[in-house]
């Protein structure tokens, strides 16, 4: 490790004797500064840092959090289980950043500290100016903001205990929702399920969007405790009012909420201004052809140069607001058999135009007119073009949310007989739950669903109970937990085109900064989790 001492800067009271600050570390050679033994002044409630960090463009895309270890005990050693998350928001400015102390930092008396400025680095330098304790009686700004953050930190630990537990009920309140604003949609994508035939478009365009006051009660009870907040649903999140736009922005700045967003593209410029890109963690636009022919046709009225161009707006206000931290940046693909052609080209194009992540997904089949345009037993044209996207996404260093390949030779998904029976999956290898314990999905009109697939079971609504909490652990939300991969679960998590895509596990990889999730291992599909016919529109 590399350290450049300078002056000690002195605090008003509880700086830490001996250190010699600020110090400077270069991250290509080294990831940490390690303090010496401290005395917790009794009292103590908060650590305070003064830091910098000094990132390159292209370390901007790999930071996500800052870590401070810290043990309390001979023989002095450091874990996973022992480090509080920093978000340092901006590169070259010097930041006071307060964190709260762990009960077991202050019943010790004494610590020891690692800052880990940016894990996994490769470039860049980071500055420690600062360091003190805090009086836990302090009540300013600055302190309210800390002990945000340490909600959101205790959360998300407790729900992956309770994950890792198959928890019936989960001790806290989801660190992720996902709301739609409204139903509503500018656009007729023709394999859409709410807007892909001119009937249901009217129906869901005279919808009303989400009241402004049910918002602010939901948003001021899970907010606080939560991590991201994703707009997605039926229609296009931005299309919603200004006022309804504006409750949004301001309760993600109030609780200190990360902003991820689905859309069409049509509404970024007006929407997506500096003050939102501040709070934004990742944007995916839908872009399902790579040709401007392809693309009208399953874009229902929107234009593959103004998409582009709303991916560029975006990137030009990211790289003015000198994040740390930048808003991700991804494209949506839908695979249909007119555009599986055209998807390495596709995707080779936006690599150049500073995508970070490629999600893609299996046609998920509403109506009769798409039926032929579904891939899910046709190895034979998806793994070509998935397989080169794959080999792009690589070499680039660009993330996925992709299916796997599909296994060759598989009985045909189109002709295997559909069936509600748990058993139709025992012999797969089943891939984990995105919602039931972390994830909670609300819609427009109040209703809860259980989670985030086409027509899973009502939970509760949030005119007919008296808190969100009460659905959260409520008993329809109960019974998801408590069957999943058992004989007894629900059809609708024995058949789920997420779980079926593997989209969990490449998550959790990228959560634990495995390099890279592997694709080309191929895996089977079934028609009965990627269709729905069936089911009422």
């Amino acid at each position: 490790m590399r350290i450049v001492p300078g002056r000690v800067r002195r605090f008003l009271h509880g700086g830490l004797p001996g250190v010699g600050l600020p110090c400077t570390i270069d991250l290509a050679i080294a990831q940490e500064i390690v303090l010496p033994l401290a005395a917790v002044p009794p009292g103590s409630g908060f650590m305070e840092l003064q830091l910098q960090l000094d990132l390159p463009w292209d370390e901007t895309g790999r930071y996500e959090h800052s870590k401070l270890y810290y043990a309390t005990a001979a023989p002095w050693e450091f874990s996973e289980e022992r480090n509080i998350c920093l978000h340092v928001a901006h590169v070259g400015r010097v930041l006071t950043m307060r964190v709260v102390l762990p009960p077991a930092v202050c019943a010790a008396g004494r610590v020891r500290l690692r800052l880990d400025p940016a894990p996994g680095s490769h470039a860049g330098t980071a500055t420690l100016h600062a360091l003190r304790f805090v009086p836990a009686a302090t009540d300013d700004a600055v302190s309210r903001a800390a002990g945000l953050e340490d909600l959101k930190d205790r959360t998300r630990r407790e729900l992956v205990v309770a994950e890792h537990a198959h928890a019936e009920v989960v001790p806290v309140l989801p660190h992720s929702l996902v709301l739609e604003l409204t139903a509503r949609c500018n656009l007729t994508c023709t394999h859409c399920s709410s807007h892909g035939t001119q009937q249901l478009h009217l129906r869901h365009n005279r919808m009303a969007e989400m009241p402004v006051e049910r918002f602010e009660r939901l948003a001021d009870e899970v907010f606080p405790s939560l991590t991201t907040f994703g707009l997605v649903g039926r229609g296009e999140p931005l299309i919603a009012s200004d006022r309804l736009w504006r409750a949004v922005v301001r309760k993600l700045v109030q609780h200190q909420v990360r902003l991820t967003l689905v859309t069409n593209g049509c509404y970024v410029t007006k929407r997506i201004t500096p003050d939102v890109v501040e709070r934004l963690e990742t944007i995916h636009i839908s872009v399902d052809g790579g040709t401007p022919e392809t693309f009208a046709a399953n874009r229902g009225g929107a234009s593959l140069d103004e998409t582009l161009a709303a991916l560029a707006h975006v990137d030009r206000l990211r790289r003015a607001a000198g994040l740390a931290r930048r808003p991700r940046i991804g494209v949506s693909w839908t695979l249909k058999a007119n555009n599986v052609h055209e998807l390495p080209a596709f995707v080779e194009r936006a690599v150049g135009l500073g995508i970070d992540q490629l999600t893609v997904r299996h046609l998920l089949v509403f109506h009769g007119h798409n039926r032929d345009e579904s891939l899910v037993d046709r190895p034979d044209l998806v793994n070509g073009p998935l397989g080169a996207t794959y080999e792009i996404l690589h070499r680039h260093g660009v993330r996925s949310d992709c299916p796997p390949l599909m296994q060759e030779g598989a009985p045909s998904a189109r002709s295997a007989p559909v069936t509600d029976s748990a058993s139709s999956s025992s012999a797969r290898d089943r891939d984990g739950c995105l919602f039931i314990h972390r994830t909670a999905v609300v819609h427009s009109d109040g209703l809860v669903p259980t989670c985030g697939a086409h027509f899973s079971a009502a939970a509760g609504h949030l005119e007919e109970e008296p808190s969100f909490a009460a659905i959260w652990n409520g008993p329809v939300l109960r019974r998801v937990r408590a069957t999943l991969d058992t004989p007894d679960e629900l059809a609708q998590c024995t058949n789920c085109w997420y779980r079926e895509g593997r989209y969990q596990s490449q998550r959790q990889a990228f959560d634990d900064r495995i390099e890279e999730f592997d694709l080309s291992r191929p895996d089977q599909f079934t028609q009965r989790s990627w269709n729905f016919e069936d089911f009422e529109q």
